[in-house]
């Protein structure tokens, strides 16, 4: 039925020492044919997202659970731990704007900063997250609006120059922006 040349068993080497894990009982004399080849796949992705990692996955979960209470955690559903963890998946521009700071010559009804913000606008919401992860290292709105940015988000003029790009400094959520005619 067809041998492909291999085993349901997986070789690792750790340091120079290898071992073999059976994906089946006696993996290593069973071999994989095309018939059987699905089943083969299955436990090799088995192996590589579970059992390979289960140790480090059980100290992630110790870890997680001394830090939260798992009872705690148990009271929300994927979608709000979600929330809860990364922030909002959704960047309501009102608010962003609201709770920006300018620096440097900067206002918000400076020319350059009411250019930005239409663009913005205009972006994609892909493009807005890279744009926030740009600028501040997260793709995701805070959970509590951009009032509870900390430090707040501020855009800081530039001294203008013949490349006129942005930079950022994410630690301080600090959009460099040149001056844009």
């Amino acid at each position: 039925d067809n041998d492909m040349g291999l085993t349901f068993s997986i070789t690792s080497d750790y340091l120079g020492h290898q071992t073999v894990h059976d994906l089946l009982p006696n993996g290593r004399n069973y071999n994989v044919t095309n018939s059987n080849r699905l089943l083969y796949v299955t436990q090799v992705s088995q192996f590589y997202l579970s059992e390979r990692i289960k140790a480090q996955t059980m100290a992630f979960i110790d870890g997680f659970n001394s830090v939260l209470e798992p009872n705690f955690v148990r009271m929300f559903n994927e979608d709000e731990l979600q929330h809860l963890i990364s922030g909002l998946q959704t960047i309501d521009l009102r608010d962003l704007r609201e709770n920006t700071m300018y620096n440097n010559g900067y206002h918000e009804n400076h020319p350059s900063i009411l250019l930005f913000w239409q663009v913005v606008h205009d972006f994609s919401i892909d493009e807005q997250r890279l744009l926030l992860k740009f600028a501040t290292s997260s793709p995701h709105a805070p959970l509590f609006g951009f009032k509870s940015l900390f430090p707040k988000f501020c855009i800081a003029q530039t001294e203008p120059d013949m490349v006129k790009l942005p930079s950022s400094a994410t630690c301080a959520n600090l959009l460099r922006l040149p001056p844009y005619d």
